[in-house]
């Protein structure tokens, strides 16, 4: 087995899928606009973003995962590095800005 073959096969071993398929996994802690997720190998990713870029900017869209919830994961870069959520089962919170505008829902404020 060629070098490039192996490691394909020990990815799909550690994150449970092919490289460029969605990973799926379960959230284990929130920071910011990133998360820590657990995936079905038992491996924990920390620095998986809930959106495009990790910014201060003040136009977004910011869906927060509910800790424990599933979610799956694209990687940009084809690596556990590149990891951002795609899709939530249970957010926590929903943020919107845009033009000086904020529309929240917040599970724990009702």
């Amino acid at each position: 087995m060629d070098k490039s073959a192996e490691i394909k096969k020990l990815l799909r071993q550690i994150i449970g899928t092919a490289p460029g398929l969605p990973v799926r996994g379960t959230v284990v802690g929130i920071d910011g606009q990133t998360c820590t997720v657990k995936l079905n190998s038992g491996l924990e990713v920390t620095g998986v973003r809930l959106k495009a870029t990790v910014s201060d900017d003040d136009n977004f869209v910011l869906i927060t995962p509910a800790t424990g919830s599933d979610v799956l994961m694209l990687s940009d870069s084809g690596t556990l590095d590149g990891l951002t959520v795609v899709q939530v089962d249970e957010p926590q919170k929903i943020e919107i800005n845009y033009g000086g505008l904020t529309f929240l829902l917040d599970n724990d404020k009702k």
